[in-house]
């Protein structure tokens, strides 16, 4: 069987909505020698007809019904293991890629390169543009490119770092985790600042990663709840605390330990900017 170079997974649950724009995106890359591996985590809907529609007239293309629900975690990592490729990316089932997505991000792999990265915008359910993130930088050696990351608020989009390209083997040797110390939120940002750790991070704003926003009206909070995370971010506590666990080496881990107060004290001044913002422009 042919080897590909690129080994493509894509985790989805009930993601029909938005499943054939993301699988078109992705088969019509400029860059072909590549397989997408589709698994679907029990979907009720009609995941399976969409993707078997594209299988059937794609050979790359291999679906995997997982028989119960294994949760979302455990998909992202099934789809890795099951990666023949040298090179691997993960992809979300509503996304949209540009069409030399690959190309680029395959032209800048190197041994010394951990995570290959383009740049990223949000659309909405319509595909229209919500929101163009500034360009990531993050080339710097280790340890500036670690403090740099640990200071980049979340909101400027950082996670999306976890659909870059990586090293095949040495990501299956690591695979992600569903916490770190317990702690379940950030799970991406912290799994690239881990990797982050094992080589350099190149990001090419030539590309566009097109991040699909859809409102969830179902998730509703409590006013007290709503009060305590926006105004004082103590939701995010634990979470700016946990870098410093993942961080190696006593003396990194002293580190960014030492940076918390900082870290804490400046996303709440720019949280408390952004709020000032909202409330201004919705009066």
């Amino acid at each position: 069987m042919h080897k590909p170079a690129v080994s493509i997974g894509m985790p989805v649950y009930n993601g029909e909505a938005f499943l054939g724009q993301a699988l078109q995106s992705i088969l019509a890359q400029s860059f072909s020698d590549f397989e997408l591996i589709v698994s679907d985590n029990a979907s009720s809907d009609n995941t399976e007809k969409i993707v078997a529609a594209f299988a059937e007239g794609d050979e790359r293309v291999r679906y995997i019904r997982q028989p119960t629900n294994i949760g979302p975690i455990a998909n992202f990592n099934y789809v890795l293991h099951e990666a023949q490729g040298d090179y691997f990316m993960w992809a979300a089932a509503d996304d949209v890629w540009d069409e030399a997505w690959i190309n680029v991000l395959i032209h800048h792999m190197s041994a010394s390169v951990a995570i290959s990265f383009g740049h990223v915008d949000n659309i909405d359910e319509n595909g229209k543009l919500l929101r163009q993130y500034k360009k990531f930088d993050f080339s710097d050696p280790k340890l500036l490119r670690m403090i740099k990351y640990y200071f980049a608020e979340d909101y400027n989009g950082k996670a999306n770092i976890i659909y870059g390209m990586y090293h095949t083997r040495a990501l299956q040797k690591h695979h992600m985790q569903a916490s770190y110390k317990d702690c379940f939120f950030g799970v991406d940002m912290l799994f690239v600042f881990d990797w982050l750790q094992r080589g350099a991070l190149i990001s090419d704003a030539s590309v566009l990663l097109h991040k699909r926003i859809v409102k969830d009206a179902s998730v509703k909070r409590g006013l007290s709840e709503k009060v305590k995370n926006s105004l004082f971010m103590l939701d995010r506590v634990k979470y700016f605390l946990v870098y410093a666990d993942v961080a190696n080496g006593f003396w990194c881990r002293f580190l960014f330990l030492a940076c918390f107060p900082v870290k804490y004290c400046k996303s709440l001044m720019f949280n408390s900017y952004r709020n000032f913002r909202k409330t201004w422009a919705s009066n």
